[in-house]
């Protein structure tokens, strides 16, 4: 279950956002709402997901770049070995690691099957990936907040007692 304003693929809820940042800004953006950049676990319905959205054509930066020596990482620590059918066509652009020029991101581009080689420094749209945990926790503190403490009418009843036999 997904709080407000988030899409749930598979077991993850994500937020797409309107404002257009670079890769690292939008991984800040992401952090200081208490998500991260998405880096989907489920890449088959993640992907399928974007495959008939009615945004044919934009881009959606995520949580994945390349780094030094042309090794894809997700920003969770995972080094995944994307195989053809996570690309999108023709991607991705460089495939030799001496052809690495300037930092690539990973993007989603909704109408395509998969995922895209993207320059970093671009301004584009974004996914927001919130914890399953959190949203969990979050729903938990706001149960706490929004019911009485336990043992508060038993409390009241007895400060009442208290107070009709001392007087």
């Amino acid at each position: 279950m997904c709080l407000d304003g988030y899409i749930s693929i598979g077991t993850d809820c994500f937020k797409l956002s309107s404002s257009k940042l670079t890769w690292n800004e939008a991984q800040r953006k992401c952090q200081e709402q208490g998500d991260q950049l998405a880096v989907p676990k489920e890449l088959n319905d993640f992907t399928e997901y974007f495959l008939n959205q009615k945004w044919h054509g934009k881009y959606f930066l995520v949580g994945g770049r390349r780094e030094p020596g042309g090794i894809w990482k997700w920003m969770d620590g995972r080094n995944k070995e994307f195989d053809a059918r996570y690309w999108a066509e023709d991607n991705p652009t460089y495939t030799d690691s001496t052809e690495f020029v300037s930092p690539r991101c990973l993007a989603i581009r909704f109408g395509d099957r998969g995922f895209v080689d993207y320059l970093c420094s671009f301004n584009d749209h974004y996914i927001c990936q919130k914890n399953t945990l959190d949203i969990d926790d979050e729903q938990a503190r706001s149960n706490i907040i929004n019911e009485e403490p336990c043992g508060t009418t038993f409390n009241n009843i007895i400060v009442a007692a208290i107070l009709i036999l001392l007087f």
